[in-house]
């Protein structure tokens, strides 16, 4: 899918305040092009790209992470230097992912994923530790897997980068939660339909109203025949410029 970030759309009317009493009804036709660029600025929030509500979907506890880096960068800055290292990821939800070298119990036997380093003759390895209900998983985990987690930085310990409360997450993992966040959120922009604007959060009316603008822009996402879909939605962006864009917004706002 060709990306139309959000962000870009707000760019033409960032100076605008969207009130509880401006009252809008999007179509049926503009919610659906709400939902693919919901869609589309979750994913490059979660890749971390550009994004236009990084600090909404932050306050959403599916989301909370602070970036995505592996287990090689990790242990990398830490021997370069352990500030920075723990100002970095200390404390941090981190995506990390990595190939296991190791799995064994601590001292309170609990298991502990060392990660293979490309550095053959280092003993340090960044180590991870995982939430009570991971465990099962961690027993199916064989050396040599490549595998992708959510973990807190949890400093260093003895040279070794700590990454404690860990739980398994991939690619699919990712694709079933930015769905299921953007069915929720379209359920909360679909009480515009039922004129309840106040409790529908402003960043969401944010979109609403780009997506208002894109689609007057697009002469109604002209492209898309019968449903929105993504492929109609790339073909209609063509044509559009920032000065389009502009025009648009200030006759809407």
């Amino acid at each position: 899918m060709k990306k139309v970030l959000l962000s870009t759309l707000l760019l033409v009317f960032s100076n605008q305040a969207i009130s509880d009493e401006i009252k809008y009804l999007p179509s049926e036709r503009e919610l659906a092009l709400t939902k693919i660029l919901l869609s589309d600025d979750l994913l490059s929030y979660m890749d971390g790209g550009e994004t236009a509500f990084g600090d909404f979907y932050k306050k959403d506890k599916r989301f909370d992470y602070s970036f995505e880096t592996d287990a090689e960068e990790i242990l990398k800055t830490y021997d370069q230097n352990e500030i920075r290292g723990d100002k970095k990821y200390k404390g941090k939800n981190i995506f990390v992912s990595g190939i296991v070298e190791k799995i064994s119990s601590d001292f309170k036997d609990e298991p502990v994923v060392s990660f293979k380093s490309k550095e053959k003759y280092t003993v340090n390895k960044v180590q991870a530790s995982f939430r009570p209900d991971e465990l099962d998983k961690v027993v199916d985990l064989n050396k040599g897997q490549k595998i992708s987690l959510l973990c807190v930085g949890g400093g260093e310990v003895a040279g070794s980068p700590v990454l404690k409360d860990c739980y398994f997450f991939d690619k699919k993992d990712e694709e079933k939660l930015i769905k299921e966040a953007v069915d929720e959120y379209m359920q909360q922009i679909n009480k515009l339909v039922e004129d309840d604007v106040s409790n529908v959060p402003e960043q969401l009316r944010e979109v609403v109203f780009a997506s208002a603008v894109f689609y007057k822009a697009t002469g109604g996402l002209n492209a898309c025949k019968t449903e929105v879909n993504e492929k109609c939605f790339n073909a209609s962006t063509k044509s559009l410029t920032k000065e389009k864009h502009r025009k648009i917004a200030k006759e809407n706002g």
